[in-house]
């Protein structure tokens, strides 16, 4: 599965660390970065999270929220 890079504003697609005190300011942290932008840091959690959910799902199927319907 590919999970393509998520959607963001100029602002975020940086390394550097946003701070924002009012919704029509931005600034960054001085000295201050991420290891990566935003953008890319969100891709590989959600790469990990459906990751995660395959191995727990392949082996714990009791926490399977799905219901079979039965057509009539």
């Amino acid at each position: 599965m590919t999970i393509p890079l998520p959607i963001a504003d100029a602002a975020l697609k940086t390394a550097r660390i946003t701070l924002r005190q009012s919704p029509i300011s931005l600034e960054y942290y001085a000295r201050a970065n991420w290891v990566d932008t935003a953008p890319q840091m969100v891709q590989t959690l959600l790469v990990e999270s459906f990751e995660i959910q395959a191995r727990s799902s392949a082996w714990d199927d009791s926490r399977s929220r799905c219901v079979p319907i039965i057509a009539c």
